[in-house]
């Protein structure tokens, strides 16, 4: 459902492979509220500055580190 976020299991996306796109990618895969600016090839997924920040945000709190 747009702008709604859904929960994301652990290690289910890796922000490592996501790229800042400078051309239109559609919709963001998660969220499909934002504009997608990040694409990963090999995850086949497209994110919105919102949804790749809590990505990172994610990976960071698994490896104790910033929150």
């Amino acid at each position: 459902m747009p702008g709604h976020t859904l929960p994301l299991p652990p290690n289910i996306l890796d922000h490592r492979t996501f790229r800042r796109s400078s051309v239109s990618l559609g919709r963001c895969t998660l969220c499909d509220n934002g504009p997608a600016v990040y694409h990963s090839d090999t995850q086949r997924a497209s994110v919105c500055e919102s949804c790749y920040v809590r990505l990172v945000r994610e990976a960071n709190q698994e490896k104790g580190g910033v929150r």
